[in-house]
């Protein structure tokens, strides 16, 4: 893990954690998603916008119960037939990582991404089903097409390489380390 990578983890670590308690959103996979959409960090929309997912200003419909900021235009690459084109995209302002991390949980909350949610006991399962909900353009019959890996494959890869789905790595990444630690002895302790 490069220290851009583990500075990219311990910003997002914590209120990843906080969505899914709160949600029930795969903390792994809401990390996995955002290293995808922002590039581990690097873009704009992260940088200063404080949005890790790409949550477009038209989503905040679905989002009524949740405050929000302005939004921002910014270019976007979008697929449409198999074809990437350029294009503007109005994206969604936060203030913290916090509410964008909050945004990003209502919204798979919504009727569409209720598969997902069905199975978010099994963060492999759920990957998968929120391509198959229409997350994203990187689905299957897509990839076929252009011959990519796809976006389930894609998210479950990053969770796996730097152990995403281990709850005292996330802790750790949190800013915990005390608690992670402190249960590591205790459970040597006992054990």
């Amino acid at each position: 893990m490069t220290d851009e990578e583990k500075q990219f983890l311990q910003l997002v670590a914590a209120p990843a954690l906080k969505s899914e308690c709160n949600y029930h959103v795969p903390a792994c996979i809401s990390i996995a998603q955002a290293i995808l959409k922002s590039g581990w960090g690097k873009s704009q929309l992260f940088r200063v916008f404080h949005n890790p997912f790409g949550i477009k200003y038209a989503h905040r419909q679905g989002l009524a119960s949740f405050p929000y900021g302005e939004k921002v235009s910014l270019p976007t690459t979008e697929f449409s037939n198999g074809a990437a084109h350029a294009e503007m995209g109005e994206f969604q302002c936060f203030e913290t990582l916090s509410q964008a991390f909050n945004a990003h949980a209502i919204l798979l909350s919504l009727q569409r991404y209720r598969p997902a949610l069905a199975v978010a006991g099994d963060w492999r399962k759920f990957a998968q089903a929120v391509m198959m909900c229409g997350y994203s353009t990187d689905r299957p019959p897509l990839c076929q097409v252009i011959g990519c890996r796809h976006y389930a494959e894609k998210l479950i890869d990053l969770v796996e390489e730097f152990h995403l789905d281990d709850p005292a790595v996330l802790r750790t990444l949190a800013g915990t380390p005390d608690l992670a630690s402190s249960n590591l002895k205790s459970e040597m302790a006992n054990g």
